[in-house]
């Protein structure tokens, strides 16, 4: 089994070795660039000018805060804090619920809700 100084001593070596490969290739890579742009007639301003615009990106910009639209609209104004008003009263516990997403136990099983409507709910109900 080796000891930790050998394995250290042969990461070291691999550490050289992996600068060397890098070099290497970052000088052919950086050859290469300076054949196309001697070939193009390019100067690093050339680059330079083009770098500073951005590229264009799908989607909001960046740091923006709008919201996107609703896809469904409410014809139920909301209150202040963000609820919509109720329309139906548990009449035994004075629970209440909207109408909107999943009705609560109370409700979910009765057919005619009707008889849970809030005052002034029942004309939106059947004009609706």
């Amino acid at each position: 089994m080796p000891t930790l100084e050998q394995i250290q001593a042969k990461l070291k070596k691999l550490k050289a070795q992996e600068e060397t490969l890098i070099t290497k290739r970052n000088q052919t890579v950086l050859n290469d660039i300076r054949k196309l742009m001697d070939k193009h007639g390019l100067t690093t301003a050339d680059i330079e000018a083009h770098a500073s615009s951005p590229a264009k990106r799908r989607g909001r910009p960046a740091g923006s805060t709008a919201k996107p639209k609703a896809t469904r609209s409410v014809k139920a104004k909301s209150t202040s804090n963000g609820k919509l008003p109720a329309k139906y009263r548990d009449p035994k516990t004075g629970a209440t619920w909207s109408g909107w997403a999943r009705p609560p136990a109370w409700i979910k099983d009765v057919r005619d809700r009707s008889k849970f409507l809030i005052d002034g709910s029942a004309e939106n109900e059947t004009a609706g």
